[in-house]
C-alpha cells in the first residue's frame, strides 16, 4: 500500500508456492491475505495460492516475468535465490531483504533493504528506484500509453481500412 501513494497503479502478484515442509506456511499465507484485505489492497494484491494450488509450469512464471516491472523477495531465509537470477535474465530490478546469500549472488546490481525497516523506508526505496531508472518509466509509460488495442485503433484498423477501400 505505500508503494501505491507514489505509485497507483502498482500491483503485487504474489507466485511462490507454499512450502510443503513447513505447516506453518499455510497461516503465514492466510495473515497475509487478511492483511490484504483489510488495505483494501484486493484489486492490488494478488496471490497464485488464491488461483490454484496446482504446480506453475516454467513458460507461465517466465510470463510473469515478461510482464513484471520488478522482483520483491521479502524472504527471511533463502536457499540460493533462483528468482533474483530470473529477474537479472528479464531485465528487471530487484528489491531484496539483505540476506547474505542474496547479498553474495546480486552483489552491487540488487537493491537490498533492511527487513525490520517500516513500510514506509522499504517502499521508499523502491519507489526511489523504479521512478529514477529511465527503463523502469519508459516500460511503465510505454504499457499505459500504447497498449495494443490503442495501437490496433489508431495504426493498424486505419491502414486495413485503407487497404480495403
Amino acid at each position: 500500500s505505500e508503494v501505491r501513494h507514489v505509485l497507483p497503479g502498482a500491483m503485487l502478484l504474489v507466485t511462490g508456492p507454499e512450502g510443503a515442509h513447513n505447516p506453518a506456511n499455510a497461516a503465514y499465507r492466510n495473515k497475509l491475505i487478511a492483511l490484504r484485505d483489510s488495505l483494501d489492497l484486493q484489486g492490488a494484491a494478488h496471490f497464485l495460492a488464491e488461483v490454484t494450488e496446482e504446480f506453475i509450469p516454467d513458460a507461465v512464471i517466465a510470463d510473469f516475468f515478461r510482464l513484471a516491472d520488478a522482483l520483491l523477495l521479502t524472504s527471511q531465509e533463502e536457499g540460493f535465490g533462483i528468482p533474483i537470477i530470473e529477474a537479472g535474465f528479464s531485465g528487471l530490478p530487484v528489491f531484496c531483504a539483505g540476506l547474505p546469500v542474496l547479498r553474495e549472488l546480486g552483489g552491487e546490481d540488487v537493491s537490498y533493504f533492511d527487513l525490520q525497516a517500516g513500510p514506509q523506508a522499504i517502499a521508499a526505496g523502491i519507489t526511489a528506484r523504479l521512478q529514477g531508472e529511465m527503463t523502469s518509466r519508459w516500460r511503465r509509460r510505454a504499457r499505459s500509453a500504447y497498449p495494443w488495442q490503442s495501437i490496433y485503433r489508431s495504426k493498424i484498423e486505419p491502414l486495413i481500412q485503407e487497404c480495403v477501400s
